[in-house]
């Protein structure tokens, strides 16, 4: 159950969801910006054979890591419902939007992330998050986690902020 794509160099976009895919591989992409390949039963993804990526949706596999690093133009990421335990997106410099809820990670480092706008980290092992500094974001929702510390300091666009079922002693929202 595999999914090899070579030598296509006009390929903008491929969406394979919801199928029984194991393993992908791709050479010869120039082009792609977009990949769709979630829900399947990928354990692995090796990108770095497409670096003009900007969105990538691979959630609900059953990925246990994920190498971002040959993938700095990515703008969009989804990498929900995989058992990735952790998750280096600081490689990502023109991040725009992160979802990973259900991943088991317990640490994420967002600093230096000017251009994200929009995260979703629900349902992990997070216990601090530290989101002080990136003035674009406007949604974050990071309920249930294990979360006892949240800085938010300088998000003057925030207008969404979900951050039920912690462990909070208490909430200081001020800036």
């Amino acid at each position: 159950n595999s999914l090899t794509l070579t030598n296509l160099p006009a390929l903008t976009l491929i969406d394979c969801v919801s199928n029984q895919l194991t393993t992908m591989s791709f050479s010869g992409l120039p082009a792609l910006e977009f990949l769709q390949c979630y829900a399947n039963h990928l354990q692995s993804l090796n990108l770095a054979s497409i670096p003009s990526l900007k969105y990538l949706g691979c959630q609900d596999n059953q990925l246990t890591a994920l190498d971002l690093s040959s993938s700095a133009n990515l703008e969009g990421l989804s990498c929900s419902n995989n058992p990735l335990n952790t998750l280096d997106v600081s490689v990502l410099p023109n991040l725009v939007g992160l979802g990973a809820n259900y991943t088991g990670i317990s640490t994420i480092n967002l600093s230096g992330l000017t251009h994200l706008e929009n995260i979703s980290l629900i349902g992990n092992y997070l216990t601090e998050l530290n989101l002080n500094g990136l003035s674009n974001l406007t949604h974050v929702n990071c309920h249930s986690n294990f979360l006892t510390s949240l800085s938010i300091n300088g998000l003057s666009n925030l207008f969404f902020l979900n951050c039920t079922n912690n462990l909070f002693p208490s909430i200081d929202l001020t800036q």
